[in-house]
């Protein structure tokens, strides 16, 4: 088997064909039309630069999030991983000025990950790739087995470049909306929120363009109902109603691929078309359903939550451990012996200084600076207690999973 890094460095990719987007589209059952309007729009140009060798952009952000934990400082301080994406025009890809560049970075970050004992896969997911930038993350979505695989479709042909994109909407649950002409569908899979708009009205224009018609959704259903794209004060009243009737969803106005998910759910549940379409008979039966929260969720206790491996209340856990021992240490002084909150007092002393009108009481603090060590753990205790509390009832109402 070729080396992947020999694959990204090797140049001659064949560029995309009329043959191949007919291929995809009869995979799919959809029109032609519809699969050269996405790519199109999609692709910015070519997915293969002037030596005909793969584009990519490699994301520091993500490999530093692909890689063990106690391997992340040395990412960062090899220049390939950073906590936090930084955009373009904050500086955040200065280093990746060219195909050139970019691939050069990729490279080294597999050579890292070789001489490091890590995974090279934690690189490759890193970076996005070809004509629809499609990021490594998402290889087993887009239909490949595993990233190494899907890198080295990349390097082989543009046609498989398209194969990722569409493959991409496909696994995002979008066959029929490509289907249906349902174009702010697709962008708002591909393009995320805000951007509906001027992405879906690209691709009809594209669309029309090589028909010479508009792309009109025929669905009466599909076109007057809520869907996958829809936005406003419509999307977020289903979104509510889906919450209280046990199937959680963020409720934020945005019909995204979570309230797709819930809708679809709802939809198998009450014996309804399975479309992901809020049309008149699923709402309908989402104005007469009834709440039914199972006996056992609505009487679960936090102990029960633990049991089922709630992170949540796991973290919880741990917070109020360290808020005990905190206010133990305090009450006892040894911190003041070990040393640990030297900064606590530190801190206190740099408040007497600012606040001396308030006098004893900050006085107080300064001088007996475990006081405040104690008070932030009776703090954290709560705290903590108040985010299981919370956590529970969630639960029990079924906004929670």
């Amino acid at each position: 088997m070729t080396d992947i890094i020999e694959l990204l460095q090797q140049g001659g990719i064949p560029r995309r064909s009329a043959d191949g987007l007919k291929a995809v589209a009869e995979r799919l059952n959809c029109e032609v039309a519809v699969v050269h309007a996405i790519v199109d729009v999609e692709s910015n140009g070519s997915g293969i630069d002037a030596k005909g060798r793969v584009k990519v952009l490699f994301e520091k952000h993500r490999f530093y999030k692909n890689l063990p934990a106690s391997k992340r400082a040395a990412a960062v301080k090899a220049g390939l991983g950073r906590k936090v994406w930084i955009s373009p025009k904050n500086g955040g890809y200065k280093d990746q000025p060219s195909n050139e560049a970019a691939l050069a970075m990729l490279i080294k970050a597999v050579e890292w990950c070789r001489a490091n004992g890590t995974d090279e896969a934690a690189a490759l997911k890193s970076a996005s790739y070809g004509t629809g930038q499609v990021l490594g993350e998402n290889f087993a979505l887009c239909g490949w087995a595993s990233v190494q695989a899907f890198v080295a479709d990349m390097c082989q042909h543009e046609n498989k470049h398209v194969d990722a994109m569409i493959g991409f909407l496909v696994g995002s649950g979008l066959a029929d909306e490509m289907r249906a002409r349902d174009f702010d569908a697709v962008a708002r899979v591909y393009n995320g929120s805000g951007q509906v708009e001027t992405y879906g009205g690209k691709m009809r224009k594209a669309y029309a363009a090589f028909t010479g018609k508009e792309a009109t959704i025929e669905s009466t259903v599909r076109a007057a109902g809520l869907r996958i794209g829809s936005e406003g004060y419509r999307v977020e009243a289903l979104q509510k109603r889906l919450d209280e009737l046990g199937f959680p969803v963020r409720v934020d106005g945005d019909f995204g691929e979570n309230t797709r998910k819930a809708v679809v759910a709802f939809q198998a549940v009450h014996g309804l078309e399975v479309d992901g379409v809020v049309g008149a008979l699923t709402q309908l039966a989402l104005d007469v359903a009834k709440t039914s929260i199972p006996e056992a969720r609505a009487t679960a206790t936090i102990a029960d939550l633990r049991d089922q491996g709630s992170s949540t209340i796991k973290e919880a856990d741990k917070t109020q451990a360290v808020s005990v021992v905190t206010g133990a240490v305090a009450v006892a002084g040894a911190a003041n012996e070990a040393g640990v909150f030297d900064k606590i007092k530190q801190a206190s002393d740099a408040a007497a200084a600012m606040a001396e009108p308030l006098g004893v009481l900050v006085s107080l603090v300064s001088e007996n600076w475990w006081l405040l060590a104690g008070g932030a753990g009776v703090a954290l205790y709560f705290f903590a207690k108040r985010i299981k509390e919370t956590r529970l009832a969630g639960h029990q109402a079924g906004r929670i999973v």
